[in-house]
C-alpha cells in the first residue's frame, strides 16, 4: 500500500504526530510531500491512500478544490481538535465523498452531527523512547500553551498553581515551553497539571504517564479511558514522593494502550478496512 501525506512536519507542539508517521513509513509505502511537489504529486496519482495531515489546510497556497477533484483516489483526512476542525470556516474543502475523518477524541456528538461522513477514531501513538523518566528534580510542572483559553483560563489556573506551589513548600516549572526543552521537564517533573478544558485525552496525559510523572487536573472523558488524575490540593511536599500506586498504573496503561506501535498499526488498518 502506497500512500501520500501532506503535513507540516516536525511541529514542536505534535511531536506525536511524527511518531505515527515513523512507525507508518516502516510498516507501508509513505511519501512524504512538501509545498513544492505535492501539487505534481497528487496530479501523478501513483499512490493508493491520500493522507491529509492535520496541519493540511496550511502547508501551501494551493488551489485545494481543484487538487481534490483532481484525486481520484480515498482520502483520509487526520485532525486533532473536533472543536477546532468544526469551527474552520475557511479551511473547508470539498473533500468528496471517498474520504474518512479521522479524530483522536470520540465520541463526541458535535463532530458526528457537523461531519455526515466516515468518521474513524485513530487513538494518539507516542514513541515511549522520548519519554525516558529522568531525576524527579521538579514537584509540579504547569506547561502549555498559556494564552489558550477554553473552558479554563490558563493564565490564572497558572496563578493559582504559582501560589500553591509557594505556599505549600513545593518546587515548580510554570510556563510555556516545546521540544526538547518540553520533554525535559516532563521527564524530571514528579508531577504535571494537566488543563483537561477540552474534556479529551490529549498526548500530555501520554506524555506524563510514560514519564513516570502524577496526572494533576480531571481526568479525560473521552475516548473511554483508565487514567488515573488526582487534585492539586491532594499534593503536598509531604506526600509528593508516594503517590506510587497512580504513576505506575498510569504507565503501564499508557505503554499497553498509547505507546504499543503494534497496536497503532493494527488500529490503522482497521481504518483501511473500514467500509
Amino acid at each position: 500500500m502506497k500512500m501520500l501525506v501532506i503535513d507540516y512536519y516536525c511541529a514542536p507542539r505534535d511531536l506525536a504526530q511524527m511518531d505515527m508517521y515513523v512507525a507508518l513509513y516502516e510498516q507501508y509505502e509513505v511519501i512524504f510531500a512538501n509545498s513544492e511537489n505535492f501539487a505534481d504529486l497528487v496530479k501523478a496519482q501513483d499512490f493508493d491512500y491520500l493522507y491529509l495531515g492535520i496541519y493540511h489546510p496550511w502547508c501551501g497556497k494551493f488551489d485545494w478544490n481543484n487538487l481534490l477533484k483532481i484525486n481520484k483516489k480515498p482520502i483520509i483526512i487526520d485532525q486533532a481538535d473536533n472543536e477546532g476542525f468544526i469551527g474552520r470556516r475557511d479551511t473547508k474543502f470539498e473533500y468528496g465523498d471517498n474520504c474518512i475523518l479521522l479524530s483522536r477524541y470520540l465520541p463526541n456528538d458535535d463532530l458526528r452531527n457537523f461531519w455526515k461522513g466516515k468518521l474513524c477514531l485513530l487513538p494518539w501513538y507516542i514513541n515511549p523512547e522520548r519519554f525516558i523518566p529522568q531525576e524527579k528534580t521538579i514537584d509540579v510542572a504547569f506547561v502549555c500553551s498559556m494564552n489558550v483559553n477554553n473552558r479554563i483560563d490558563r493564565e490564572k489556573l497558572g496563578e493559582r498553581i504559582l501560589k500553591y506551589c509557594q505556599d505549600n513548600n513545593l518546587s515548580y516549572k510554570i510556563g510555556e515551553y516545546w521540544g526538547q526543552d518540553y520533554k525535559n521537564i516532563i521527564t524530571s517533573s514528579k508531577s504535571m497539571v494537566v488543563d483537561g478544558s477540552r474534556y479529551c485525552l490529549t498526548q500530555k496525559y501520554i506524555e506524563c504517564a510514560l514519564s513516570n510523572c502524577l496526572i494533576i487536573g480531571e481526568r479525560p472523558i473521552y475516548p473511554p479511558n483508565e487514567f488515573i488524575t488526582v487534585n492539586l490540593e491532594s499534593v503536598n511536599s509531604n506526600n509528593i514522593d508516594d503517590f506510587h500506586f497512580e504513576v505506575l498504573s498510569n504507565n503501564m496503561y499508557a505503554l499497553d494502550n498509547y505507546a504499543n506501535k503494534e497496536k497503532f498499526l493494527d488500529n490503522f488498518k482497521v481504518i483501511l478496512e473500514f467500509k
